[in-house]
């Protein structure tokens, strides 16, 4: 939901996608990214990203991107996820 509302394009809105929340520290926002993206983190989509989070909050972000296992389900994961659901529900019911 945020992720619709953060108004981010390209490069952005891919890592956006491939990261997880992990947790805030005042203006620190961790999140962590799905290692099998790590190419979306440059500098410049970073900076896109935390801009688009802090005209979200109405407030200055830091962000902080590592590289791991997310601890819950990403955007671009749970997409694939109703993709692959929507489908085996159309093959059951043409069978």
């Amino acid at each position: 939901q945020v992720l619709a509302s953060l108004e981010l394009s390209g490069l952005a809105r891919q890592l956006a996608a491939h990261c997880a929340f992990v947790g805030r520290d005042g203006a620190l926002l961790r999140l962590v990214l799905d290692p099998r993206n790590q190419h979306l983190r440059t500098t410049a989509a970073m900076e896109r990203l935390a801009q688009g989070l802090g005209r979200f909050l109405g407030e200055a972000v830091r962000l902080e991107v590592e590289v791991g296992e997310p601890p819950a389900e990403t955007p671009a994961r749970a997409e694939e996820r109703q993709a692959r659901e929507q489908l085996a529900a159309a093959r059951e019911s043409l069978e």
